[in-house]
């Protein structure tokens, strides 16, 4: 049978490819950890929260080798102090709180193919939370696809995120149409979204973007 040897020669050349995929996430990962380490020694890391690095996966699972495993690596920021105190009330007592915000994260993960799918998650508070968990930024067919200069446009996504999802932010009009804009181009809104959807995202961007237009004029204006 053809269609028997035709399949099973593809299974066999995709087993092939993904070995090596699973195999180009420890370079990868390297440039990530590199990346990271400068971006750690800035004096002006602080601003973000304690910043930190860490696999995502659990520790029995460092056991298996390399392509044995679904890789993870994540950046994630500490908790960022506000300036604020509040009173809430535990069992009928008013309890002094301080508020901050936390929970911002980057983060790479494996597909079994060997692909990588890039995430990242903004700041939430009692103060103020974004509308979307988190944000499907990129979708890579392999690791080696993540280089040095990719990384770095990652990087400087990811703090420009954090920075308008912060509570101390003003939240501007434009801070919210770059969010559409990133929520838009999700990967799993373009591929799961039916057309009513799809033309739902494209009314809410359009009313985003007029918003911002007549914002611009009016300050022109005055």
């Amino acid at each position: 049978m053809k269609s028997l040897e035709k399949y099973a020669k593809k299974m066999a050349s995709d087993w092939d490819r993904v070995l090596v995929r699973r195999v180009m996430w420890i370079d990868m990962e390297e440039r990530i950890r590199r990346i990271f380490r400068d971006v750690e020694g800035s004096p002006y890391a602080n601003e973000f929260g304690a910043l930190f690095i860490l696999n995502g996966i659990h520790e029995d699972a460092k056991e298996f080798y390399i392509t044995q495993r679904l890789n993870q690596i994540q950046i994630g920021c500490g908790t960022r102090f506000l300036g604020l105190n509040a009173i809430d009330i535990e069992d009928e007592k008013p309890k002094k709180k301080v508020r901050f915000e936390k929970g911002a994260a980057l983060w790479f993960s494996q597909s079994p193919t060997g692909g990588v799918t890039v995430f990242m998650s903004p700041y939430s508070s009692d103060v103020v939370t974004m509308t979307e968990d988190n944000i499907i930024i990129g979708m890579y067919k392999e690791p080696s696809r993540l280089t040095e200069r990719e990384i770095y446009k990652i990087f400087s996504k990811f703090f420009k995120y954090l920075s308008i999802t912060s509570a101390l932010h003003p939240h501007t009009s434009l801070d919210y149409v770059w969010r559409l804009w990133l929520i838009y181009f999700d990967a799993r809104s373009k591929r799961f979204g039916t057309l009513f959807n799809s033309l739902d995202r494209v009314i809410i961007f359009g009313g985003a973007f007029v918003t911002v237009c007549a914002f611009i004029i009016q300050a022109l204006k005055s």
